[in-house]
């Protein structure tokens, strides 16, 4: 009986302790970028808080070698760069995560692009943390664009990417 009560009494304090915050996290499949001429590829993901409360967001990019990508630190003309609503995410970074606050009921555009001749792809996590107990913050889903403009019959191209099934995480 008093084991029994131990493990009630480890097991109450455990859940308790994971529920005072939120977290979560999801697999952005596939990114790729492109760029040769008057040929390129981008790819973007759109994340959206669902949540009554602001959520940090994470997002890591790693390449085709299972490395991770990481950006060259110029504002807004890098390989990573975040169309955040808020204004509070600053691009001027040297390294592969990009973390920043995302309010509730807003969202956010992540785009990956070249800006020199570089043929990249790979996989990206997608994770978040919040100080409310959400089961649920985010829900996101991502884009490829294939552009061809350097011949006579120009084409664009868009295809969606399914993240966690389309469902919230």
């Amino acid at each position: 009986m008093k084991k029994n009560s131990l493990l009630i009494f480890l097991f109450l304090i455990t859940f308790s302790t994971i529920a005072i915050a939120g977290n979560g996290s999801a697999i952005f499949p596939h990114w790729r970028i492109y760029s040769s001429g008057g040929h390129f590829t981008t790819s973007s993901i759109m994340v959206s808080n669902i949540s009554d409360s602001d959520a940090t967001e994470t997002v890591i990019l790693y390449d085709q070698d299972g490395n991770i990508f990481q950006d060259d630190g110029s504002d807004n003309t890098g390989y990573i760069w975040v169309d955040n609503h808020d204004g509070n995410y600053n691009d001027n970074f040297l390294g592969g995560a990009v973390t920043y606050t995302l309010s509730n009921h807003s969202t956010s555009d992540i785009y990956i692009r070249p800006d020199t001749t570089i043929k990249m792809q790979g996989y990206g996590v997608i994770k978040w943390s919040s100080s409310t107990e959400n089961i649920v913050s985010l829900i996101a889903i991502g884009f490829e664009n294939d552009v061809q403009t350097d011949t006579d019959t120009k084409s664009k191209a868009r295809y969606s990417i399914e993240i966690n099934n389309g469902m919230p995480f």
